[in-house]
Order: structure tokens, then C-alpha cells, then sequence
């Protein structure tokens, strides 16, 4: 029986992606997404060219709007973000049978979309787990998905890898069987993403790495940083406990699109169908 293995599939911007697969003519132009409507919402995400003309996420839309005039600023979308991640888990089971999307992070990882998937034996189907990886990324881009691929021995290691090459699209890393502790021991602590106020424990004892994390004996990590840190030290050694991913129980497949104006016109309509069914 072969070794167990996970992948780890991860859009690193959701929002940003979901607008440009409905959207791809905006390609390469400054867009930003809001968090709401009105010019003092939160700007969420920045493509790259609106991050090279100044604008940051954090900032409010009319401060976005004052460092970059060109900006085109979308309202994020819960219909087109949705229909993203059910195309990211269709990516996910075209290449195991096992997967399941991740929970949604909060924090710094707040615009992530990751989904795991069994990729033990994959081998067989592929020369090696390296071209596995490359040709999930590919796939992932063909559908307007922007995603890097890990792979290692467990769920937790295989998306801290993932969160590691955070921005570089296409990128991909497999963490071969038994290299997981060198691998995982100059990582910053902040892969973990840990709360605001076990962050500022853990740099308040010169934690900033998961080796560091890791020196500390259990007892002292439960007695002077909290339960917490335990969990955080699970993941941080793929100990956490990991039940088998389900087997897939639904057959329909989702896409959406948000409409600027109402459409009245056949002709209209099947624009509009057009650019939904390219994307299933």
C-alpha cells in the first residue's frame, strides 16, 4: 500500500480571481475589490498592476482611488467567490477521487481558497508527484484559477507548503517523504496564522520560527503559551489529527456571474450564458 500523500491546491487571492474569471478582459489593468460599496469600504485585494501603482490592501477605496486614478474597483462578489471554490474542488476530484475544500481562514489568510486532495499513489498516473503537481496547477489556470500545488505526507504540511510559495501562481513544491522536519524548520511562525494575541505571546518569547516552536518540550508549551500553541505545534508537525478526506457526494456543477444591468434582449442573454457555460 503506498504512503499516504496530500496535495494542497490554494488560489492565494480568491476575490481577485473570482472577478477576473468573470471578467478576464480586466487582465493586467489596476483593479481592486472592496469589501463593500461606498468610498470608505476596505480595500480586500489588488491585482498586481494596481500593487505596482500604489494602492494596498487595508486602504479605503477612496484613498485607493486617490493613489491610482485608473483603479477599477469591484464590490466582492459571495455568488462569483462561491462558484470559484466549486470549481477549485471540480479541479481538485478531475485528479483524485477523494477531496474537499478547506474551511475559509480568517486573518492574513483571509483571501485564500485552498482544497486538499489524496494523492497517494499518484505515481502510477503520473512520472513523478513533481509533474502531478504542475499539470493540477496548469488545470487550475485553464479555468481561471491563479493556484500553486504542495504536496507532502499530510493535510497540515501539504497546505503550509502551499501558503509558502503565497504568490507565486503556478508555482509548485513536493516535500519528499522523511524531509518534512528540515523542510518546515526556518518557515515563519506566521504560516500557522496564529490569532493576534498568541502572535504577540509568541514573539514575546522569540518565537518566530516552527523550529523554534517546535524546541519547546509539550509541558511548556501548554504551561507558558497556552493550549493554543499545542495545536499550532500539531500542524507545525503534521501530528494534527487528519480524518480521511470524503469521497465526493455531489454530481452538479455551479457557476455565476453578476450582472452591472438588467438584460432585456435574447441576444444579451446568451452573451451572458456564453461566458458562464466557457467556464464549467
Amino acid at each position: 500500500m503506498p504512503a499516504p500523500r496530500t496535495a494542497c491546491l490554494r488560489v492565494p487571492d480568491l476575490p481577485l480571481a473570482a472577478e477576473l474569471r468573470a471578467r478576464p478582459e480586466w487582465a493586467g489593468l489596476p483593479l481592486a475589490v472592496a469589501s463593500a460599496s461606498g468610498p470608505r469600504a476596505e480595500i480586500v485585494s489588488v491585482s498586481d498592476e494596481a500593487a505596482r501603482r500604489g494602492v494596498r490592501r487595508g486602504s479605503t477605496v477612496t484613498h485607493a482611488r486617490t493613489v491610482c486614478a485608473a483603479l477599477k474597483v469591484r464590490t466582492a462578489s459571495p455568488a462569483l467567490e462561491r462558484a470559484a471554490r466549486e470549481t477549485l474542488l471540480d479541479v481538485a476530484l478531475s485528479f483524485s477521487p477523494r477531496a474537499a475544500l478547506l474551511p475559509r481562514a480568517s486573518g492574513a489568510f483571509a483571501a485564500e481558497a485552498a482544497a486538499l486532495l489524496d494523492a497517494s499513489g499518484i505515481t502510477t498516473l503520473f512520472r513523478s508527484e513533481q509533474g502531478f503537481a504542475t499539470a493540477l496547477a496548469d488545470q487550475a489556470r485553464r479555468l481561471g484559477l491563479p493556484a500553486n500545488v504542495a504536496v507532502a505526507g499530510s493535510r497540515s504540511v501539504a497546505h503550509l507548503a502551499a501558503r509558502k510559495l503565497s504568490g507565486a501562481d503556478g508555482a509548485s513544491l513536493v516535500v519528499a517523504a522523511g524531509t518534512e522536519a528540515a523542510f518546515l524548520g526556518p518557515l515563519p511562525i506566521d504560516l500557522l496564522d496564529p490569532d493576534d494575541a498568541l502572535a504577540a505571546t509568541l514573539t514575546r518569547f522569540g518565537i518566530h520560527t516552527l523550529r523554534e516552536l517546535l524546541a519547546l518540550p509539550t509541558h511548556a508549551l501548554s504551561t507558558r503559551l497556552g493550549p493554543r500553541a499545542l495545536g499550532l505545534a500539531a500542524l507545525a508537525r503534521g501530528t494534527a489529527e487528519e480524518p480521511p478526506l470524503p469521497a465526493p457526494a455531489r454530481t452538479r456543477l455551479v457557476e455565476a456571474v453578476d450582472l452591472d444591468h438588467p438584460v432585456d434582449r435574447v441576444e444579451s442573454l446568451l452573451f451572458v450564458l456564453q461566458g458562464l457555460l466557457s467556464r464549467l
